[in-house]
């Protein structure tokens, strides 16, 4: 089993930004894995940089964004791990926020490597993930072992999650992998 972070890919498709500069905050503070659904207001976006269509766009937007192709293809598996929430856009395709509530403490402290700052854990250059509280998990948020506060802006995905992007066919996402159950403990 890998665990994989999900990520744009830039470059060659659009990129996506706000209409209102105000709704960047709600992106920037919000979307921290607690429910949004019954107090979403769908924003504005605008393409503000031509490119290829994408099923992922990137832009100025930090959580993960979707068409509405890519959340058809996706959605047996992110059914109550995430919220899908509407966006308001100036064309005719359908996109939506993603909203991870699936927060995870699955972070063995002893095999991982993290920053620290003033003995709280900032960042993990090294995830050593527990495989029994990771198993059947197809996308997901972590806490920090030590302060339980979440890694926001990180999300995690599983082989599952990217095999069906790439048999899909879906367009701009990036995976890299950080973990493998192969390698444990190295």
């Amino acid at each position: 089993m890998k665990i994989w972070s999900l990520n744009k890919q830039y470059g060659k498709y659009e990129l996506l930004g706000f209409l209102n500069e105000k709704d960047s905050d709600v992106f920037q503070k919000e979307f921290v894995g607690i429910t949004m659904e019954n107090n979403w207001t769908p924003m504005e976006v605008t393409t503000y940089k031509k490119g290829k269509e994408s099923d992922f766009p990137a832009g100025l937007l930090s959580p993960p964004v979707i068409s509405e192709k890519a959340a058809e293809v996706l959605a047996n598996l992110i059914e109550g791990q995430v919220e899908v929430l509407p966006l308001i856009i100036d064309h005719n395709r359908k996109y939506y926020v993603i909203n991870v509530v699936n927060v995870l403490d699955c972070i063995n402290p002893e095999l991982s490597v993290s920053r620290t700052f003033h003995g709280r854990t900032m960042e993990y250059t090294k995830y050593e993930f527990i495989p029994e509280v990771i198993g059947g998990q197809d996308i997901f948020k972590i806490v920090f072992h030590d302060t339980k506060k979440i890694l926001k802006s990180a999300v995690f995905v599983s082989d599952i999650f990217r095999q069906r992007v790439i048999d899909s066919g879906l367009e701009g996402f990036d995976f890299i992998e950080v973990w493998d159950s192969t390698n444990m403990g190295l």
